[in-house]
């Protein structure tokens, strides 16, 4: 049972113009999001809001989700995140069921 919602991160607070076109960009959020996990206490949720980035090359998605892959295996067992995602952004919500297929 999930004890509460701690936090969301708003991603686009992180880029500039709704864009993620960068590993380094992908790296960066990484680093934000497992201090955000580290905040949390118990099975806490934390939601990653990327309802208004309207583009994300795979480099930086692929950065953003391994590394939250990494993480939730290793570090932050019982800690979750869901992704919060447009349903009408096709080509973002594709591009992360591709990566996630591939991780």
């Amino acid at each position: 049972m999930y004890t509460s919602i701690l936090q969301q991160i708003n991603i686009k607070k992180y880029n500039k113009g709704g864009n993620l076109l960068s590993r380094e960009q992908g790296h960066r959020i990484s680093e934000i999001i497992k201090k955000e996990l580290n905040k949390l206490q118990g099975e806490e949720i934390l939601f990653l809001d990327f309802q208004h980035i309207r583009y994300a090359t795979p480099a930086c998605l692929n950065e953003i989700l391994i590394s939250l892959n990494r993480m939730e295996k290793n570090e932050f067992k019982d800690k979750y995140t869901i992704l919060l995602l447009k349903s009408s952004n096709r080509d973002l919500k594709e591009s992360f069921i591709f990566i996630l297929k591939e991780i």
